[in-house]
C-alpha cells in the first residue's frame, strides 16, 4: 500500500471516495448479489459492502438490504463507531476472531447493534489504490476465520475493485466527452462575431449553425466590420475540421478586419488574406473560399462592391421583391501563387437587401435528395413579403434550408442587410438611445407623499459594477422607485423635493449576516449577564442595535441571544435597529460549542445571553434535533444555526472536534427545507466539523478556518455561502477574562483563517460579510470586516462592498427586499464622504458614515446632507 492511499481522514484518499461517485446512492443490486455470494462462501448472512469517507460508512451492499436501510433505502454509521475504519486506516485486511476480546472492537457500537462476535474485512480500492471502503463478513459466534475464507472474500473484493475501475473509466469517457463538446462549441462561438454592429442606415441580420458531430470545429464563418466610410461583410468556408479550421478561420477573420480598415478595395483585402495563408502555412496549404462586400454610403444610396473568390455567389433583393443572383467566380485563396477575385459592383437604395451565404445554405437536400441550389435560395427569397427586413429574410433561409426534418444540416452561415435608409437618416432606434443607471427612466406616476430626489451622487447600487458618477435616487416612502442619471429626473417629478449630496458615494445598506447583540464584545464580559435581570440587558442590547445601524449596517442577523420580539419592535419602529433576522439559539450537542455548563452545574448560555422562553440550545439526539427546530419554526427563527466542530471560546471542546453527529445535521437540514426552505447557518471551524455540514447541504459555513480545496470545489458545486469573519480574528481575547484554553485556540485558530480566506475567495466561494460582532468585535465597527476581505481575501473593494450588500442579502434571505439600490427595493442606503474604492478602511470610521436611512427613514445624519428632507426612523 503506498503512502497516502489509506487513512480515514487523509485528504487524498477522501477526495478518491468522492470521485468514484459511490455515495450518491445507497445500496446497488450488483453489489448486493456479490455480498449475496459472499455470504455462501462465508456461511454467515452478515456480509456487507461499505464506502467511508472521512466522516460516515456508507452501506452500498447486503444480502438483504430492507432489513437494515430506512426509509430511504439508505443506511450508514459514523466512522469511529463501525469496525470498517480499521481496514481504512490499515490499508489492509482485519481479522478479529472474538470482538469482544480484541480491544479495537468490542466497545464499537455498530459491533454491539449488529450482535457480531467475530468480523473479517477486506479493502476495497481504487484503480490509483486508494481504499474506498471494505467488504466484510460478520458471525454471531466468535470463530476462526481460515485462509479458504479469507482468499474468497479476497477474490470478491477484486471484482468489487474491478466494477469500480470500469465505473470510473465511464466516468472519465463521460466527462471527456463533455469537456471535448464544451471545448468544441466555445471555440466555435468564438470564431464568429457575439454581436452585431449597428450600422446607421442599414438594418443586419445573420444566422449561424454549425454542423458536424458536436466534438468538430468546422469552418464557416461570417464577419462584419465597419469602416471610415460603411461597412465591410463577409462570409467564408474553410477547408477541414477541428484545429486546423479553427486555426485558419480565426486567421482569416482577423487579416480581413486589419485590411478592411485600411483599404476599401475587396480584391486589396481578400489579396490580403491571400498571403496571410500562404505565409502562414508554407509549405502546407491552408485554403478558404469567401466573398466580401464593401458598402459604402452614398447621398440617397449604398454603393457595394463584392468580391468573391470561388466562392458562392450573393444574392439581392430589391424593394418591389425581385431578387437578382450575382455571379460567382474567383479562385480560393491560399492554394495557387497568386489570387484571382471577380468583382460585381451593385447600388442599394431603400429597402433593397444584399444576401451573403455559404454552401451550407445551396447545398441543403430536400426529402428527394434535390438540392436547394441557387435557384431555391432565389425563390424563397422573392416568396417573402414585400417590405421584408433582415431578420424576415434571414428566416426564410432557415426554414429553407431546414425543409427536411430531421436530416443533419451542414455547417452554415449567412449575412443580411436589409430595408437600406439613406445614409443621413438617423432612427432612435439605431444608436441614439439613453440608458438610465440602476433602473428605468421611463415616465412615473403622480408624487406620492414623502417622495424625495436624492441628486448628484455617486452610486455604488450592489450589484458588483462600477460607480455610476453623477446619478440620482427618487425615494417613495420607504422604497426605491426610480434610479437613474441626474440629467434624466423622471417626468412628472418636477416638483419633488430635491436634496443636492454633491458627489458624495452612496452605497446600500450594509448586510452583517453574523452578529450577536446579546454578547459585550471586548469590551465586556460574556459572563456578565450572569449578574444582571433579563430587563437590564435588553436595555443594554438596544444600545447596541442602534449602534450598529448608526454605523453603516441597516439588517443584520443574529446568531444566537435574541428572540422574535426584537425583531418585531425593530421592524414596528418602536426600538431604532437594524432590519433583523434571529436564529435564537445555536443547537449544539452536549459538551460542544454551544455547551457553557459551568462547575456549578449552571448553563451560562441559557442565563447570561438567552432571553426568557428561548428553546434551550443543547440536543443529543435526530429526533431531539427535529423537535428543537420545529420549536425555533414556532418561536418566529428566520434560520437555524448548528454548531458542527469545537469552538474557541467555548470551555468543553476543540475546534478539530465533529461538534455534530452527521445525521443529526441532515435531520435540522431535512427539518428547516420542510419549513420554507430556513436558511442553515454553520458554526465550522476545523475540518471535520466543516465537511461534516457541507456533505449535509448546509446554506452557509460560518469561520470556514480549515476549508480544504475539495471542501471549497464542494462548497462552489452546491452554492454554498461561506461567512469567514475575519474581524473576530484580529483581535485576541483578553487571558483573564476567557474560558479556560480560549485565549491558546484563539492564537491558533486566527491564523489559520488568515492563511485560509484568500485561497476560498479565489476558488470562487461566495464570500458574505460577518463579523461575529459581540465576541471580540465591539458593536458599530462592522465594516471594519470590508477592509479585511480585501487585505487578507484579495477581493477588490467593489467586490467586498458586494460581498457586504447584494451577497449577504441574499444569504439572510431577503435579497428580494435590501441588498442593491433598484426600484422596488427598500430605501436602505449609507452616504459617506470617502471613496470605498480607494480608501475601503475609511467606511469603518463613523466620520465617514454622513448618513444612514433604513426604509426610507433617517437613522442618524451626522454630516447633515439630508437636510431633514426624510423623516427620521424613530421620532
Amino acid at each position: 500500500m503506498q503512502p497516502g492511499r489509506n487513512g480515514v481522514e487523509t485528504p487524498a484518499r477522501v477526495a478518491a471516495v468522492r470521485a468514484s461517485r459511490l455515495l450518491d446512492q445507497g445500496p446497488e443490486e450488483s453489489f448486493n448479489r456479490i455480498t449475496a455470494l459472499a455470504a455462501s462462501l462465508l456461511g454467515t448472512p452478515m456480509t456487507y459492502m461499505t464506502v467511508v469517507d472521512d466522516v460516515r460508512s456508507e452501506l452500498k451492499g447486503a444480502p438483504d438490504t430492507a432489513a437494515i436501510c430506512g426509509p430511504d433505502g439508505r443506511f450508514s454509521a459514523p466512522i469511529y463507531e463501525a469496525t470498517c475504519h480499521l481496514v481504512i486506516d490499515s490499508g489492509r485486511e482485519v481479522v478479529v476472531p472474538d470482538t469482544a476480546a480484541d480491544l479495537r472492537t468490542r466497545d464499537l457500537a455498530q459491533i454491539k447493534a449488529f450482535g457480531a462476535a467475530s468480523w473479517v474485512g477486506v479493502p476495497i480500492v481504487d484503480p490509483d489504490g486508494y481504499v474506498l471502503g471494505n467488504l466484510c463478513g460478520m458471525d454471531a459466534q466468535p470463530r476462526e476465520w481460515t485462509e479458504a475464507d479469507l482468499r474468497g472474500l479476497r477474490t470478491l473484493a477484486e471484482t468489487v475493485d474491478e466494477t469500480i475501475a470500469l465505473r470510473l473509466a465511464g466516468h472519465r469517457l463521460q466527462t471527456y466527452a463533455e469537456q471535448t463538446h464544451e471545448l468544441a462549441e466555445t471555440l466555435q462561438q468564438s470564431l464568429v462575431p457575439l454581436l452585431l454592429p449597428q450600422v446607421p442606415g442599414l438594418t443586419v441580420a445573420a444566422r449561424f449553425h454549425p454542423g458536424g458531430t458536436g466534438v468538430e470545429v468546422l469552418g464557416d464563418f461570417y464577419d462584419v466590420v465597419p469602416t471610415p466610410d460603411g461597412v465591410d461583410v463577409a462570409v467564408g468556408d474553410v477547408c477541414g475540421k477541428g484545429a486546423t479550421a479553427a486555426r485558419t478561420t480565426a486567421l482569416v477573420r482577423s487579416a480581413i478586419r486589419t485590411a478592411g480598415h485600411l483599404d476599401a478595395d475587396p480584391v486589396a483585402v481578400l489579396g490580403t488574406v491571400h498571403q496571410v495563408l500562404l505565409d502562414w502555412f508554407r509549405p502546407q496549404r491552408s485554403f478558404v473560399t469567401a466573398a466580401l462586400a464593401s458598402l459604402v454610403r452614398g447621398p440617397d444610396h449604398w454603393a457595394v462592391r463584392v468580391g468573391s473568390a470561388g466562392h458562392t455567389p450573393g444574392f439581392v433583393r430589391r424593394s418591389d421583391g425581385h431578387v437578382d443572383e450575382l455571379a460567382a467566380g474567383g479562385r480560393v485563396l491560399g492554394l495557387t501563387d497568386e489570387p484571382r477575385v471577380r468583382i460585381e459592383e451593385v447600388t442599394l437604395g431603400a429597402g433593397d437587401s444584399l444576401v451573403l451565404c455559404t454552401d451550407g445554405i445551396t447545398e441543403a437536400r430536400d426529402p428527394d435528395g434535390v438540392q436547394l441550389d441557387e435557384a431555391g435560395v432565389t425563390a424563397a427569397l422573392a416568396a417573402t413579403k414585400p417590405g421584408a427586413d433582415a431578420e424576415e429574410l434571414a428566416d426564410a433561409l432557415v426554414d429553407a434550408a431546414h425543409a427536411t426534418p430531421g436530416t443533419p444540416t451542414p455547417t452554415t452561415s449567412w449575412w443580411s442587410s436589409s430595408r437600406c435608409r439613406a445614409p443621413g437618416d438617423r432612427p432612435g432606434a439605431v444608436g441614439d438611445r439613453s440608458c438610465a443607471a440602476g433602473g428605468s427612466s421611463g415616465a412615473l406616476g403622480p408624487v406620492p407623499d414623502g417622495s424625495v430626489l436624492l441628486d448628484h451622487v455617486r452610486l455604488i447600487d450592489g450589484h458588483g459594477g462600477p460607480p455610476v458618477e453623477d446619478a440620482a435616487l427618487l425615494v417613495d416612502g420607504s422604497r426605491v422607485s426610480w434610479v437613474g442619471a441626474s440629467s434624466e429626473r423622471p417626468a412628472g417629478h418636477e416638483d419633488t423635493p430635491r436634496v443636492d449630496l454633491g458627489g458624495r458615494t452612496v452605497c446600500p445598506g450594509f448586510v452583517d449576516a453574523h452578529v450577536h447583540f446579546a454578547l459585550p464584545g471586548r469590551s465586556g464580559n460574556p459572563l456578565e449577564g450572569l449578574q444582571e435581570p433579563a430587563t437590564y440587558r435588553v436595555l443594554k442590547v438596544l444600545e447596541r442595535l442602534r449602534t450598529t445601524l448608526e454605523n453603516g449596517v441597516t439588517t443584520a442577523r443574529d446568531l444566537l441571544g435574541l428572540d422574535a420580539g426584537f425583531r418585531r419592535a425593530v421592524a414596528e419602529r418602536r426600538i431604532p435597529g437594524p432590519r433583523l433576522l434571529v436564529s435564537i439559539a445555536m443547537l449544539s450537542q452536549r459538551g460542544g460549542h454551544g455547551d457553557f455548563t459551568l462547575p456549578s452545574g449552571m448553563d451560562a448560555l441559557a442565563t447570561a445571553v438567552a432571553f426568557p422562553g428561548s428553546p434551550p440550545n443543547l440536543v443529543d439526539s435526530v429526533d431531539a434535533m427535529r423537535l428543537r427546530v420545529r420549536e425555533l419554526v414556532a418561536g418566529g427563527a428566520d434560520c437555524v444555526k448548528l454548531a458542527t466542530s469545537g469552538g474557541v471560546t467555548s470551555p468543553h471542546d476543540d475546534p478539530d472536534w465533529l461538534g455534530l453527529r452527521p445525521e443529526m445535521i441532515r435531520a435540522a437540514v431535512e427539518e428547516a427545507a420542510a419549513y420554507g426552505g430556513l436558511p442553515v447557518a454553520v458554526h465550522a471551524i476545523g475540518r471535520l466539523g466543516i465537511a461534516a455540514a457541507v456533505h449535509a447541504g448546509v446554506t452557509s459555513i460560518e469561520h470556514g478556518y480549515a476549508l480544504d480545496d475539495d471542501l471549497r470545489a464542494e462548497m462552489v458545486e452546491r452554492g454554498q455561502f461561506l461567512v469567514p469573519t475575519l474581524v473576530e480574528t484580529m483581535d485576541e481575547p483578553d487571558p483573564a477574562r476567557s474560558a479556560p484554553g480560549a485565549y491558546e485556540k484563539a492564537v491558533r485558530w486566527h491564523r489559520v483563517a488568515h492563511d485560509s480566506v484568500a485561497r476560498s475567495v479565489e476558488a470562487g466561494i461566495r464570500i458574505v460579510l460577518g463579523t461575529d460582532a459581540g465576541i471580540t468585535p465591539e458593536h458599530g465597527t462592522n465594516l471594519r470586516e470590508l477592509d479585511l476581505l480585501v487585505r487578507l481575501g484579495g477581493m477588490t473593494p467593489l467586490q467586498a462592498i458586494t460581498a457586504g450588500t447584494r451577497d449577504a442579502a441574499d444569504l439572510c434571505g431577503v435579497g428580494d427586499i435590501t441588498g442593491t439600490l433598484e426600484a422596488g427595493k427598500a430605501a436602505d442606503l449609507v452616504v459617506t464622504d470617502v471613496d470605498p474604492l480607494a480608501d475601503i478602511a475609511g467606511l469603518a470610521d463613523p466620520a465617514h458614515v454622513l448618513a444612514v436611512v433604513r426604509d426610507g427613514r433617517v437613522a442618524i445624519d451626522r454630516g447633515g446632507v439630508l437636510a431633514g428632507a426624510l423623516p427620521a426612523l424613530c421620532p
